[in-house]
C-alpha cells in the first residue's frame, strides 16, 4: 500500500528528461560552430589585409581619383630646413595622394614594401641638423625647448661644446680661431649670429663655412640683443650632443689651447654667469618697478653679456616665457637688457649651480659705456701671461689662476701679432703642462723626505731641551687680538667686516700688563698669520689660557664634499704689529655642528719658519653663520625708497600685514611713506589691530629713516602747479601765477591744498619727475616726526633753490617770514604744532573761501594769528576761521 505523501508526488517520466537534454546539447552545438566561423573570418581578414597601410589622414582631404589597381598614400613633405627623416616629421594637413588604388594579388607583393613606413631609429634623429632652417623664432625655440622627461642618453654621444659667436660683421679673429679648432673635429660645433645684411662668406675649408644661422638685426642695449643670444641657444639645442654653450664676439681670443678649454668646462661643476647685485645708475636704477611681482628689486642683477653655461640653463632660457617678456616690454636702451636678464634669470633660477663669474676678460679699468680696446702694440706675451695667470678665482671648489679662457676687446689689425704671440705663449704652456703632469708624483716625494726630516728633528729637539720648548711656547705675553667686533649678522656668500664695516685688522699685542692693557707691538721680523674658523663653544667657560694643541685641535674643516669653509685672503703677513685682512667669506652656515655657532680665530702659520716666543692665537667671539639666502630676507637700514615694504621692521615677507600692503598696492617703503603722509588712518586701517601700537610705532620710526634722494615731483593743472617731494608732501606750490614755498603754505586753504595732493596721489605715475642738481641725499627724520625731515628747511631749501635756478623761477625759498603748518603734506620746521585762528578783527572778506573753480584762489590773508597749541595730534589743523 502506497503512503499518502507517494500519492501526492508521482515521479517525474523519461522522456522529458531527454527532451531537456536535447535542448541543451543543441545550444552548445550552435555556439561552437558560431565561435569557429568567426575565427576562420578573422584568420581571412587578417592574412588578406597585412600588408594595408593604415595612415591617419584629415577629413578635409578629397581623393580625386579611384581605380581597382592598387592603393598609395603620399607622405607629407619635409620642410627644406631640417636634416631629418620624413618619418619624424608630423603635418596637421598633409596634401592629398595623388592616386587611390585598390592592390588585387597580382601587385600586392609590390605594394607592401612600397608602401611600407620606414623603421623608427635614433640615428638620424640624433645627428647635426642643417644650420639653417626656415622656422620663424617662435618655432625655434619651441622646438629647442623639448627636453627628455628620461635623464641619460639611450645612444653614445661625445661630448661638444657649442660656440657661439655673436657679430656685427666679419670674424675678423677667424685665422687665429682655426688655429684653436685644428684637430678638435667632433668635439666642438660653430654657431655664427651676424647682421643680415653681411654678405661676406667663409672659404669652404673654414671651420665657420656655412654655420650663419638665420638672424635679425641687433641693437645694443636692446633686447633684441637678448633675442639673438636665445636664437644661437635654440639652435645649438638642436645639437643633442652640445652639452655647454659659450657666448663669443668678433673681438674675443682664446687663452688656452683646445684642450684645455674643453676639459676646464666639461669638468666643470659649476656654469659661469657673472651676476652682482650693484647700485647706482647702471645698477639698480635701471630696475623697473613694473616688473613686480616676478622680479622684485632684491633680485635684479648685473653681469657680463658673454657666459659660459650648460645645457639646463641653456634650455629655460629659450623656454622662459616668465621673466624674459618683462624685459622686452619694460627693459629699452637705458636699462641695457644684455647686462641685466641673463644674471638676474640665473639669480633666480640657477643660483646653487652658478659660479658667479665669467671666463671672458675684459678690461673696465679705464671708466666709460664701453671696455678697453687693444690694439697690436698692446699684445706682447707678458700681457697675455697676465690674462692667463694674472688672477685667483675657485675651481670646483678648489683654488686657481687660470680664471679667464677668453679675452676682448681685441682690435682687427692685432691679428698678425695675436698669431705669432699665442704660438709662444702655446707652446711655453706645453712644457707647464709636462712638468704638472710630474708634478704630484714629485710633490708627493718631497712631501714625504720633508716630513721625515721633521720628525726626526722635532724629537731630538725635545729630547735635548724639552723644558726650555714648554717655556719658549706656553709661557709668552704675546698674543694675536682682533682690532674689533666683526659685523653681525654674517651671512654665506658675504664679505666678512668689522663692527664699522671696514676690513678686519689683526694686532700684535702684549699683555704683559693685563688683559685690559694690551699694548700693540712691532715685531723685527714680518709673520704669516692664518685665519681659521673654530667651533663656538671652544674655549670651555670662556677661558683664555688655551694651549697651542687644544686650538689646533677645535679647528674646523669643511664637511665632505664642501668647499673650504672659509675662503679669500685666509693668509695675511703683519708687518709693524698688525695685518689687514681682505676679502673672507664663508661657504657654509653653521647649522651643522653641535653649538650651531663658529669663532673666527688667527694663528701664526704653522711651518712658516718662525722660531721667537709663542704668539698665542686670537679669537672672535661666537655668532651664527646664516645661509645666504636669508639675507634676501634681512631688514635695510636705512631703506631705500624702492626696497620692498617687508624690509620696514615688524613686516614680514609674505606674512600677513605684507599681505594686506599688497592687496592695496602698496609695494614699496615709498608706497608706503606715500599712503602715511595723504591718509595715515587708511595705512594703519589696512594693518588692522594685529599690528599693535607699539609695533605700528617701530615700522612707522623705521620707514622715516629712509633716504629721500632728490627727485622732484610736478603736478600740474591749468591753473596751479605743485612740487612734491618722493613721499607726497608738498615742497612748493604755484597758483595762479603766485609762488608759495614750502615756508608760505600755510597762507593757502588747506583744504584746496588737500584734495590737489589727493589728487597727485592718486596720479602719481603720470606725474612729470625731475632731478634737482644736488650731491646731496637727505633722510626724511632724525627724530620722531615725520614732517621734520628738513629742519630748518635747509636740504628742502637747498632742493628747491637748485630746481628753481634750474628751471628759471624766483628763489622765493630765501625770502619767508613765517612757519609752516605742521600738517602730513606740508614738511614743518619744528616738531610743535600750532593751532592757527583768524584775528578777531578779521572780515569775512579776508577768510580764505574755495571759489567755484578748484584751481582758483583768493587773496592772501595778510592777518593769521598762531598760537601754540598742545591739543593738536598728528599735525591736525584746528582753524576757526576757515
Amino acid at each position: 500500500m502506497m503512503n499518502k505523501h507517494q500519492q501526492h508526488h508521482p515521479p517525474p517520466s523519461f522522456p522529458k528528461h531527454f527532451l531537456n537534454a536535447q535542448i541543451h546539447l543543441h545550444k552548445i552545438v550552435s555556439s561552437f560552430l558560431i565561435f569557429a566561423f568567426s575565427l576562420a573570418l578573422g584568420a581571412s581578414l587578417s592574412i588578406y589585409l597585412k600588408d594595408f597601410p593604415f595612415q591617419l589622414y584629415s577629413t578635409q582631404n578629397k581623393y580625386s581619383h579611384l581605380s581597382t589597381n592598387n592603393l598609395t598614400f603620399s607622405s607629407p613633405p619635409p620642410p627644406q630646413s631640417l636634416n631629418i627623416p620624413t618619418n619624424y616629421l608630423t603635418s596637421s594637413s598633409p596634401p592629398p595622394p595623388q592616386s587611390l588604388n585598390i592592390p588585387t594579388n597580382q601587385t600586392k607583393a609590390k605594394t607592401s614594401a612600397a608602401s611600407r613606413v620606414p623603421p623608427i631609429g635614433l640615428i638620424e634623429y640624433t645627428k647635426s641638423p642643417n644650420i639653417l632652417h626656415e622656422m620663424d623664432d617662435d618655432e625655434l625655440l619651441w622646438r629647442a625647448s623639448l627636453v627628455p622627461r628620461r635623464q641619460g642618453l639611450p645612444f653614445k654621444r661625445t661630448p661638444k661644446v657649442a660656440f657661439m659667436f655673436l657679430t656685427r660683421g666679419s670674424l675678423a679673429m677667424a685665422p687665429l680661431w682655426e688655429m684653436f679648432f685644428k684637430g678638435h673635429e667632433g668635439l666642438y660645433s660653430i654657431y655664427v649670429h651676424a647682421n643680415p645684411d653681411f654678405n661676406d662668406t667663409m672659404p669652404e675649408n673654414s671651420v665657420f663655412y656655412g654655420r650663419r644661422i638665420p638672424s635679425k638685426i641687433v641693437t645694443w642695449g636692446q633686447p633684441n640683443m637678448v633675442q639673438a643670444e636665445r636664437r644661437l641657444l635654440a639652435s645649438a639645442l638642436l645639437d643633442f650632443s652640445n652639452q655647454r654653450f659659450v657666448l663669443l664676439s668678433e673681438s674675443c681670443i682664446p687663452l688656452f689651447n683646445f684642450g684645455i678649454v674643453y676639459n676646464y668646462l666639461m669638468d666643470s661643476k659649476q656654469t659661469f654667469v657673472e651676476a652682482y647685485d650693484l647700485p647706482g645708475h647702471v645698477g639698480r636704477d635701471r630696475y623697473r618697478h613694473e616688473m613686480r611681482p616676478r622680479i622684485i628689486l632684491d633680485q635684479w642683477r648685473k653681469g657680463s653679456q658673454w657666459f659660459q653655461v650648460d645645457r639646463e640653463i641653456a634650455t629655460g632660457m629659450v623656454s622662459d616665457e616668465k621673466y624674459f617678456p618683462l624685459f622686452t616690454r619694460y627693459c629699452t636702451r637705458l636699462c641695457c637688457a644684455e647686462e641685466h636678464y641673463l644674471p638676474t634669470y640665473v639669480s633666480i633660477k640657477f643660483w646653487k649651480k652658478n659660479s658667479n663669474r665669467t671666463l671672458t676678460w675684459v678690461d673696465w679699468s679705464r671708466g666709460g659705456a664701453h671696455p678697453s680696446k687693444f690694439m697690436r702694440t698692446d699684445v706682447t706675451i707678458d700681457f697675455l701671461k697676465k690674462l692667463r695667470h694674472g688672477s685667483n678665482c675657485e675651481y670646483n671648489g678648489k683654488p686657481t689662476n687660470i680664471c679667464y679662457l677668453f679675452a676682448r676687446k681685441f682690435m682687427p689689425h692685432s691679428l698678425d701679432r695675436l698669431l705669432t704671440v699665442i704660438g709662444e705663449v702655446v707652446l711655453v704652456n706645453s712644457m707647464q703642462n709636462l712638468f704638472s703632469s710630474l708634478e704630484p708624483l714629485l710633490r708627493r716625494v718631497v712631501s714625504e723626505e720633508v716630513d721625515h726630516v721633521l720628525r726626526r728633528f722635532s724629537l731630538h729637539s725635545l729630547a735635548r731641551q724639552p723644558s726650555l720648548r714648554i717655556q719658549t711656547l706656553e709661557q709668552s705675553s704675546l698674543q694675536l687680538v682682533f682690532a674689533k667686533s666683526l659685523s653681525l649678522p654674517i651671512f654665506t656668500a658675504s664679505k666678512i667686516s668689522d663692527e664699522d664695516n671696514n676690513p678686519i685688522q689683526i694686532l700684535v699685542v702684549d699683555k704683559s700688563s693685563g688683559a685690559n692693557q694690551m699694548v700693540p707691538i712691532n715685531l723685527p721680523n714680518p709673520i704669516k698669520v692664518e685665519i681659521v674658523v673654530l667651533d663656538g663653544d671652544f674655549p670651555k667657560g670662556d677661558r683664555d689660557n688655551w694651549t697651542s694643541e687644544e686650538f689646533d685641535n677645535n679647528v674646523l674643516r669643511e664637511r665632505t664634499g664642501k668647499r673650504p669653509l672659509l675662503t679669500g685672503d685666509v693668509n695675511v703677513t703683519a708687518r709693524d704689529g698688525f695685518a689687514t685682512v681682505g676679502e673672507i667669506e664663508f661657504t657654509d652656515n653653521s647649522s651643522w655642528i653641535r653649538s650651531r655657532k663658529f669663532r673666527l680665530g688667527a694663528r701664526v702659520t704653522p711651518g712658516t719658519g718662525y722660531q721667537g716666543a709663542r704668539i698665542r692665537e686670537a679669537m672672535t667671539d661666537a655668532f651664527v653663520v646664516k645661509d645666504h639666502r636669508g639675507e634676501l630676507y634681512k631688514k635695510h637700514h636705512p631703506p631705500m625708497l624702492e626696497d620692498e615694504v617687508w624690509r620696514l621692521e615688524k613686516i614680514g615677507k609674505d606674512g600677513a600685514f605684507h599681505k594686506k600692503l599688497a592687496s592695496e598696492n602698496i609695494h614699496t617703503v615709498q608706497d608706503f611713506l606715500k599712503l602715511f603722509v595723504v591718509d595715515r588712518s587708511k595705512l594703519r586701517r589696512i594693518l588692522g589691530v594685529g599690528m599693535s601700537e607699539k609695533m605700528w610705532a617701530v615700522t612707522v620710526k623705521h620707514a622715516k629713516t629712509c633716504v629721500m634722494g632728490n627727485k622732484i615731483f610736478i603736478f600740474r593743472g591749468p591753473h596751479f602747479s605743485i612740487s612734491l617731494n618722493p613721499i607726497c608732501q608738498v615742497l612748493r606750490a604755484v597758483v595762479d601765477g603766485q609762488n608759495f614755498p614750502t615756508q608760505n603754505l600755510n597762507n593757502i586753504n588747506r583744504t584746496y591744498i588737500e584734495n590737489l595732493v589727493r589728487e597727485a596721489y592718486a596720479n602719481w605715475n603720470s606725474l612729470e619727475v625731475v632731478d634737482a642738481p644736488l650731491n646731496e641725499t637727505a633722510l626724511l627724520t632724525q627724530g620722531d616726526h615725520i614732517e621734520e625731515q628738513y629742519p630748518h628747511h635747509h636740504h628742502q631749501a637747498m632742493v628747491m633753490r637748485a630746481f628753481d635756478q634750474q628751471n628759471g623761477h624766483l628763489g622765493a625759498a630765501d625770502h619767508h617770514h613765517h612757519k609752516s603748518i605742521n600738517v602730513g603734506y606740508l614738511p614743518s620746521t619744528s616738531s610743535i604744532n600750532f593751532e592757527c585762528t583768524a584775528a578777531t578783527n578779521s572780515t569775512s572778506d579776508n577768510i580764505w573761501q574755495i571759489n567755484s573753480s578748484p584751481y582758483l584762489f583768493s587773496p592772501l590773508v595778510e592777518n593769521i594769528k598762531c598760537s601754540i597749541s598742545d591739543s593738536s595730534s598728528d599735525g591736525d589743523l584746528t582753524s576757526q576761521g576757515l
